[in-house]
């Protein structure tokens, strides 16, 4: 069974429509996903910022709220933000100056790359940065904004 962490970005595609929303779906069906708690606060976010543009509606917005909800308490596997995320977090934050929510997720798929040792483990990220820093960092990448991979 494929192992995937997902940033926000990808979470984001895989519950609404837009460039890399088919792959990340297709990559989460039969995965072992993870996502770090971070993510649940971001992607909140960003549907309510969708909801304030007008880009969805109040019913869209709480629809799209509810069943990422249901999915992370069933579909993916939660990792919190311990001591250990944050001493690894603090080493691409001071190598590669990422922003301090982009050290955390990396440090988290990191942490599970460890625990996991014996099998490979994809970060799916759709930011451009992410995905360099994870490269540099020894991790494998999908881009699923990227039709060449």
């Amino acid at each position: 069974m494929a192992v995937i962490f997902l940033d926000t970005s990808a979470v984001v595609k895989r519950y609404a429509a837009e460039p890399g929303s088919q792959r990340v779906r297709d990559l989460t069906a039969g995965a072992d996903s993870h996502i770090s708690h971070v993510t649940v606060v971001e992607y909140v976010a960003a549907v309510c910022r969708q909801g304030r543009s007008g880009r969805l509606t109040d019913d869209e917005v709480s629809a799209a709220i509810r069943v990422f909800r249901a999915d992370a308490e069933a579909g993916y596997d939660l990792l919190g933000v311990t001591t250990g995320v944050i001493s690894i977090a603090a080493v691409p934050a001071e190598r590669h100056a990422v922003p301090g929510y982009d050290a955390v997720r990396i440090a988290s798929a990191l942490s599970v790359q460890e625990v996991l040792a014996s099998e490979p483990v994809k970060l799916v990220t759709a930011d451009r940065q992410m995905c360099d820093v994870a490269l540099a960092e020894g991790m494998s990448v999908i881009d699923p904004t990227d039709a060449a991979a």
